[in-house]
């Protein structure tokens, strides 16, 4: 019993050696399976961030063609606005009307009295003609 019990000694003793190498080996297994699962994992990540990037570049041109031809029109009405706003209101053509019946007036006004003035001053060169 003795030898028994030392063998089963023995027995255990190397149960545990060899059940702490298995240990062992299998965290360096288990290390080695999350960094190779983690550049799997990493790579899959570059992979959807790469596709991303480029639906993002591809997204942005558009982006930046539009903008572009928002700006071209914005260009147009902002001219079209500034040739309307250049046009004359209702408000200022009645103004202008208006005054341009006052200036006519005055221009009547100081021709007919131009006119009286020439007549008189014809009138009195025949009259001192006849006179002389």
């Amino acid at each position: 019993m003795i030898e028994e019990k030392a063998r089963l000694n023995e027995q255990r003793v190397a149960l545990k050696k060899n059940c702490k190498e298995e240990k062992a080996r299998l965290e360096q297994e288990l290390e080695k399976a999350k960094a190779r699962r983690a550049k799997i994992e990493e790579d899959e990540q570059n992979a959807q961030l790469l596709e991303i990037e480029a639906e993002f570049d591809d997204k942005n041109e558009k982006l930046q063609a539009q903008k572009k031809l928002l700006a071209d029109a914005n260009r147009a009405i902002t001219i079209i606005q500034r040739k309307i706003e250049t046009c004359p209101s209702n408000i200022e053509l009645s103004q202008f009307n208006k005054r341009l019946v006052e200036l006519f007036d005055t221009l009547n006004f100081k021709s007919d009295e131009n006119r009286k003035y020439f007549q008189m001053f014809n009138t009195c060169q025949d009259t001192k003609t006849l006179f002389n």
